[in-house]
């Protein structure tokens, strides 16, 4: 089987296997309830997963870019469904906020990975970033008062990013310095 028909057959398998499970789910659902309850949230769920994954699924990784987009442009609308289909504000609001912070720190990591490459140097930029978007994620979730103010265990993961981009700078030059 070629790569290509591969991608194919994934991106095929994705289709009909989330559609069938929606399907059943519907089934299920109308036969315990008399009526679309909770199979609403499995079916919006299920489109949205299909939506960020058929890109990578049928491109491989020249479709991360489209899974990528994707996330950045329907994930706001899905919270918003999300809320409305289970009566809770607090998801498209709180959900919404973290997804602001959290793309484009997602869209910084694949454009270092590709200006960078499969590097030491990549590796470190992302921990970086990662180091970031938990200082920023706790800070917004402290302020939507969804979280209580950060403490030692929240300074600890920051701390070890840091280390663990600091680990993979480090690697990356003393590498070099003895190749030359």
């Amino acid at each position: 089987m070629t790569r290509k028909n591969a991608r194919k057959f994934m991106a095929l398998l994705l289709t009909g296997g989330l559609l069938a499970g929606t399907l059943i789910c519907f089934i299920c659902d109308t036969a315990l309830n008399g009526a679309l309850s909770w199979s609403r949230i499995v079916a919006l769920s299920c489109a949205y997963g299909w939506a960020l994954l058929f890109p990578l699924a049928a491109f491989g990784r020249r479709g991360l870019t489209g899974g990528l987009g994707a996330l950045s442009l329907l994930t706001v609308p899905y919270l918003y469904g999300l809320s409305c289909l289970l009566g809770i504000r607090e998801v498209f609001t709180v959900g919404a906020a973290m997804a602001v912070i959290s793309l484009p720190f997602l869209w910084l990591i694949c454009a270092a990975f590709r200006r960078l490459g499969r590097t030491s140097r990549a590796l470190g930029t992302m921990c970086l970033l990662l180091a970031g978007l938990t200082a920023a994620v706790n800070g917004a979730l402290t302020l939507l008062g969804a979280a209580p103010p950060p403490d030692a265990w929240d300074g600890l993961n920051v701390l070890l990013l840091l280390l663990a981009a600091a680990v993979c700078f480090t690697w990356r030059r003393s590498r070099e310095s003895a190749s030359t």
